[in-house]
């Protein structure tokens, strides 16, 4: 706990300018020392705000499914060739020796592939220098760690960096082969002609018709610089289908009717952003069909648990306004479809996390969800009880609720999630937000208190009566 304080105090007085030499410093030396691994392995960088941990283990999924010998690190695991562990440093990059050792022993297992979740806080410490990258797919933007950014264009800008050091990349042989640098963009993004907008070899385009499109792609289609992956005919049930198409070229399409088992339109987003992915390495359109069909779960991301008691328990790691409203209004299918009830258990990161959005949580929160049961999340040093105040100050805005009667403030998250299923009838769904597969809850000092919220909400529901 003293080093801990001693570490914050010094990260506070330290002008940014020394801290990010400090950074640089490290990330050489770390590339020097491992011999910069990256340069024998094509190396897959997945950035954007949400998606990409699911991208990433579908990615995998996909590629070793065709007989690549696969490495990645994500915030939720990591995998070198046939060995698969759990990320418990709750960090989404790993710091520069760390990421370069994962990167030495994936070469030295001799995998084909290294795919790398990319987050703008890794960038601005330095964490992705030496890493050569090959592949940059740019999943989404919207506004998260702000504060740590000084705002959402700085926040842009870092991720953007990533796609520069694409550019700037030297030519890259393996075995002879070039390796062509390729983006690998969401066009229903907003920002997305920014992150397209490099000097690479190849764009692979990929839109989801949702309702929610934003770009107008014909002046692109054209170009034989650029493909296409579509996704149509979208049916958002427990068990997601649509239709993937590959227009490789103006006159050149391919089709697929794609069965997905997971649940909710961004699992599509993640899907064909996996499937250009795979496509631009060389996977033909039905290995990639089979492939996807054959994903049961991503942990902590709408994980349903399964029970005997006839209630829909899920679990998902959305910690973002946006992302849980895509969360709330997916389920909200369900109980439209049963005349059952949705009920959430959410809370807000502290740490000087983005303060401003927890108003905005709990305000979707309270608009969408029947019940709503406001929690304590990772405090770190803030104050628990006003995180929970301020996300609650938003859900008491947002309706008629009344606090004890559908909406509450219970400092235990244990307890929070025990209530949410005590209240739960047959049909309803319980989901709970913000820890995903995570391991611990980070309080004061660093302290990190054992947690599994998958099995803590399983537990729950089995126990009811």
């Amino acid at each position: 706990m003293f080093f801990y304080k001693i570490k914050q105090f010094i990260r506070k007085i330290t002008p940014k300018f020394f801290i990010n030499f400090y950074h640089f410093t490290l990330a050489f030396l770390a590339s020097l020392f491992y011999g910069f691994p990256s340069r024998k392995m094509i190396i897959v960088g997945i950035t954007g705000t949400n998606g990409k941990t699911t991208t990433a283990n579908m990615l995998a999924s996909i590629l070793e499914e065709n007989n690549y010998r696969v490495g990645m690190t994500t915030t939720i695991n990591f995998k070198i060739g046939n060995k698969i562990w759990e990320n418990e440093t709750k960090q989404g990059m790993q710091g520069r020796f760390k990421m370069q050792k994962l990167l030495f022993s994936m070469k030295k297992e001799l995998c084909d592939v290294a795919i790398v979740e990319t987050t703008s806080q890794g960038i601005e410490q330095f964490r992705s220098f030496g890493i050569k990258y090959d592949i940059c797919i740019f999943t989404n933007i919207t506004p998260e760690h702000i504060e740590a950014h000084g705002g959402f264009e700085n926040y842009k800008k870092m991720k953007l960096k990533l796609f520069k050091q694409l550019e700037n990349r030297s030519k890259k042989f393996i075995n002879g082969n070039y390796i062509p640098k390729t983006i690998i963009a969401n066009f229903n993004d907003s920002s997305v002609l920014d992150f397209i907008n490099f000097d690479v070899d190849k764009i692979y385009g990929n839109i989801v018709y949702d309702g929610d499109n934003k770009i107008d792609v014909s002046d692109f289609i054209s170009d034989e610089k650029y493909s296409f992956i579509f996704a149509r005919n979208l049916d958002l049930d427990i068990k997601t289908s649509f239709d993937l198409i590959y227009q490789k070229n103006p006159s050149s399409f391919e089709n697929s009717r794609i069965k997905l088992n997971l649940f909710g339109v961004y699992n599509i987003y993640s899907a064909i952003s996996a499937s250009s992915c795979a496509i631009s390495l060389g996977v033909n359109l039905d290995s990639v069909k089979k492939s996807l069909e054959k994903i049961v779960t991503i942990s902590g991301r709408m994980e349903f648990v399964p029970n005997t008691k006839g209630v829909f328990g899920v679990v998902d790691y959305a910690h973002d306004p946006i992302s849980l409203e895509r969360v709330y209004r997916s389920l909200k299918n369900i109980t439209l479809k049963n005349n059952s009830k949705l009920i959430c258990v959410l809370g807000s990161c502290g740490g000087g996390r983005d303060k401003k959005s927890r108003y905005q949580k709990g305000l979707i929160a309270g608009k969408l969800c029947d019940y709503v049961f406001v929690t304590n999340e990772d405090p770190y040093d803030d104050d628990p009880k006003e995180i929970i105040n301020d996300v609650f100050s938003g859900v008491s805005a947002a309706s008629s609720k009344k606090e004890n009667i559908n909406c509450f403030k219970i400092d235990s998250r244990k307890d929070a999630i025990l209530r949410a299923v005590n209240i739960s009838k047959p049909g309803d769904v319980i989901v709970a937000t913000g820890k995903g597969s995570e391991r611990c809850i980070v309080s004061k000092n660093g302290e990190k208190i054992n947690w599994n919220e998958f099995e803590v909400l399983k537990s729950a529901i089995e126990s009811k009566k």
